[in-house]
């Protein structure tokens, strides 16, 4: 059905998630010499991801009672209905969403097997979920976390690689059923220019507001700049107790929060690159992407952003998909707000990519003043033409 599957594919081609993976990767033990060795490939991947998925040595966590102090007035409560664990039937409908030859995970079953499960076994599965949240932990197997790696750019590298947690099948369905819950109160909660992972907040809109309000300012003769931000690894470095208190502070029941936070502060990850089941390392940070959670708290945390920006700076407009930010207005304007969104990521113990950051203006004295203009030390890089979430933005004429 072109209908349900053409939008997903859509959204991989724009994010060019097509790549086929690699078999060889250059080995710097061997000046860069292709190994196509499962345990050396393994090895590396631990190595150059172990500074992603683990602070700085000397690095303190995100202390949550400073930025609660801080930003806390632009959190507020989100319309939650149900608030105890999932039911027969939430969890009976959400196993029947998942693809049937989507991949399992290390819990042995695979989403094919949960379609055909009958009614009953989804009332029986509902008094194991009340287990699991009286008892404030998952099943051991819940913990052992493989992670795929997918192409980003050549790929050629590591860290060129986006990495997608693969969950134990059951753990996926209850995340699901809170998903499905939640939805309704995040569509009122959210910014309304928050784009990407909620229906009817398609990512390309952030382009066509961008492309939209430029074109407007050259008919208008309005001078406008925007900043593109770019996070640095973004879910990889969540700190699980910041977004178990982030979650709290909106109204998620404190046991579904405090579960969430047990499974990314025990998560035993293992790297699976072409079949290949890698070594378990350890991890300080960092939350799977492919979770319903993970992408949850990152509409929590650009709302609670947006929020900011708004009452801060009341002349830029701000758009994110999921973890792409633009800040459109005023060149002086802009640029302020964008080092109020920086002191914000910090606080919250999230990287930018600064050497990503893209200027963008209609004026030549506003890209002057871009080019002159540095975000944590690195010096902005000023364009006429951006590509946005797959899609051209030009300030050209």
């Amino acid at each position: 059905n072109w209908r349900k599957t053409g939008a997903a594919a859509f959204f991989r081609y724009i994010r060019n998630d097509n790549k086929v993976p690699l078999a060889a990767f250059p080995d710097p033990a061997h000046d860069d010499r292709p190994t196509t060795n499962p345990y050396r490939i393994d090895e590396m991947f631990r190595h150059d991801w172990a500074e992603i998925y683990n602070r700085p040595e000397g690095t303190p966590p995100p202390d949550w009672d400073v930025f609660y102090n801080t930003y806390g007035r632009y959190i507020t409560p989100i319309p939650l209905d149900k608030r105890g664990p999932p039911e027969a039937d939430e969890l009976a409908k959400q196993a029947a969403r998942a693809p049937p030859h989507s991949v399992g995970g290390l819990d042995s079953w695979r989403p094919a097997e949960h379609h055909a499960l009958p009614v009953q076994a989804w009332q029986l599965r509902a008094t194991v979920e009340k287990a699991i949240l009286d008892r404030g932990a998952y099943p051991d197997v819940y913990y052992h976390v493989p992670v795929t790696e997918l192409r980003k750019g050549d790929g050629r590298r590591p860290t060129d690689h986006r990495g997608i947690s693969v969950y134990a099948a059951n753990y996926r369905v209850a995340a699901g059923v809170w998903w499905r819950r939640l939805v309704p109160g995040l569509l009122l909660w959210c910014h309304p220019t928050a784009y990407g992972g909620l229906p009817g907040r398609e990512c390309m809109e952030a382009a066509f507001d961008a492309q939209t309000a430029f074109e407007r300012a050259f008919l208008t003769r309005t001078p406008l700049a925007q900043t593109n931000l770019d996070y640095w690894k973004f879910f990889d470095t969540f700190d699980p107790n910041f977004f178990q208190q982030l979650k709290i502070a909106v109204g998620i029941p404190p046991p579904v929060a405090d579960l969430n936070y047990h499974l990314n502060a025990h998560a035993q990850k293992r790297f699976k690159i072409r079949g290949h089941l890698g070594e378990p390392f350890a991890t300080n940070r960092g939350a799977g992407q492919g979770d319903s959670w993970s992408l949850f708290d990152a509409l929590l945390f650009t709302t609670v952003q947006a929020r900011l920006l708004a009452d801060q700076h009341p002349t830029v407009a701000f758009t994110s998909v999921v973890d792409d930010r633009a800040l459109r207005g005023p060149c002086d304007d802009v640029i302020a707000a964008t080092h109020t969104a920086l002191a914000m990521d910090h606080a919250a113990g999230l990287v930018n990519a600064t050497s990503k950051f893209v200027g963008l203006a209609t004026t030549e004295s506003d890209r002057r003043k871009l080019r002159a203009t540095s975000f944590q030390g690195q010096p902005l890089k000023v364009e006429s033409d951006t590509v946005h979430v797959g899609f051209n933005v030009t300030t050209r004429r």
